[in-house]
C-alpha cells in the first residue's frame, strides 16, 4: 500500500483496543464464534495488533456485491478508499478473488495468485524504483512483513485446503457417572473407545480435545450390572463435529465395595 495513499483510520470503525503481540491463539480466536473478535477485522501496525474485531468500509457497489458476502463487500470498500490490494477466501466454496482499485476479480486458481500480486507491485513500484527499494523494504520492519507472510498462507491453508471435509478419529476416555455410593470403581475396560468424526479441515484445527468424552450413566451397578452399552447420547462433543462412528458399543467395569460401605456391614 502506497503511504501517499493510506487510507484514514476514520474509515474503520468498532472493534476492540488491543495493544497486544502477535501469536496464533488469538489469530485462532477469530474463527471462533464463540470470541468477541468472531468475523471482525484486526490491525496490525508493525510488530503490534493494535485493534481487533473492527468493523470495514463496505462498498455500495451493489452490481459486484449482490451476490458475494461480506467479507468481498469489505475489500472491495478498501479499494475504493486507498490503493491497497485485497485478497478474498471464500469460506463457502474456498475460491480466491482479489479487489483492487475498486474493482472484484475471481481467480481461476490459486496459481494466479502470485501473478497479480507481482503484477500489483510493479505497478506500484516501477523496476527503477524496486532496484532501489529492494533492499530497504527488506530491511524495513522485516518482523512485521515476515509475520504478515506467515498469516497470508496460514490463512490461504485455513479457509482453501481447511474447507475441505475430512474424516479424523480420536481416543476418547470412558468417565462413568452416578456409580452406587456404596461402590468404588476399580477399572474401565476398554478406558477409551475410537471415536470418528467429520467436518471441515479448520474446524479441528480450532476445537479443544477436551470437549470430547464419553460419560456413561452406571447407576444399575448397585442391581450387579457390570457391562454397560453405549450410545450417540453417551458422546459429548463441540457441535462443529458431525459423528460418524465410535467403537466399540460397550464397556465393563469392576469395582468393589467402598470403604464407607465395608465399616457399615462389619458394624
Amino acid at each position: 500500500m502506497n503511504s501517499d495513499t493510506l487510507m484514514p483510520f476514520a474509515t474503520i470503525t468498532g472493534g476492540i483496543a488491543l495493544d497486544g503481540r502477535i501469536s496464533v491463539p488469538l489469530l485462532r480466536s477469530l474463527f471462533d464464534t464463540h470470541s468477541p473478535g468472531h468475523d471482525g477485522a484486526v490491525l496490525i501496525e508493525n510488530d503490534r495488533l493494535t485493534r481487533f474485531a473492527a468493523h470495514l468500509p463496505l462498498s455500495k457497489d451493489l452490481a459486484q456485491t449482490a451476490h458475494v458476502g461480506t467479507r468481498h463487500s469489505a475489500a472491495l470498500g478498501l479499494t475504493e478508499l486507498c490503493d491497497a490490494l485485497c485478497l478474498v477466501v471464500s469460506e463457502e466454496r474456498g475460491t480466491i478473488t482479489i479487489a483492487r482499485n475498486g474493482r472484484l476479480l475471481q481467480l481461476d486458481s490459486p496459481q494466479e495468485l502470485p501473478v497479480a500480486i507481482h503484477s500489483f507491485l510493479s505497478d506500484k513500484f516501477p523496476a527503477q524504483e524496486r532496484s532501489h527499494l529492494g533492499l530497504h523494504l527488506v530491511r524495513e520492519n522485516w518482523l512485521a512483513k515476515a509475520l504478515s507472510i506467515c498469516l497470508a498462507i496460514g490463512l490461504w491453508y485455513l479457509f482453501v485446503p481447511g474447507s475441505k471435509i475430512v474424516e479424523v478419529s480420536y481416543k476418547v476416555p470412558v468417565t462413568v457417572e452416578n456409580l452406587p455410593a456404596n461402590l468404588q470403581l476399580e477399572a474401565i475396560d476398554p478406558p477409551v473407545i475410537s471415536a470418528t468424526f467429520s467436518a471441515p479441515r479448520r474446524t479441528f484445527y480450532l476445537i479443544d480435545r477436551k470437549k470430547i468424552r464419553v460419560s456413561a450413566n452406571t447407576a444399575l451397578a448397585e442391581l450387579g450390572r457390570r457391562t454397560f452399552a453405549l450410545s450417540e447420547r453417551d458422546l459429548r462433543y463441540p457441535k462443529e463435529l458431525t459423528l460418524q462412528e465410535f467403537t466399540p458399543h460397550s464397556f465393563k467395569i469392576s469395582v468393589k465395595a467402598a470403604p464407607e460401605a465395608v465399616q457399615s456391614n462389619q458394624g
